[in-house]
């Protein structure tokens, strides 16, 4: 922290208030942590999956699907 703000302020304004110190991240690593979960593929037009399509599809990606 360089500076104390007391008020709500700008995003430019908060930059000038500290100074950051954060390992920078190469951008082939974000990717990869990013993008590491495969795309389900759904068919055209079937629209988003319902809650109950959705947790069977979390539960397939996990490896613990029963059926």
């Amino acid at each position: 922290m360089l500076q104390l703000i007391e008020r709500r302020v700008s995003a430019p304004e908060a930059v000038r208030c500290y100074d950051d110190i954060s390992p920078v991240v190469p951008p082939s690593e974000f990717q990869a942590s990013v993008f590491r979960m495969p795309a389900v593929q759904r068919e055209r037009g079937s629209g988003r999956p319902t809650k109950k399509e959705r947790r069977h599809i979390d539960r397939y990606l996990s490896g613990d699907e029963e059926e």
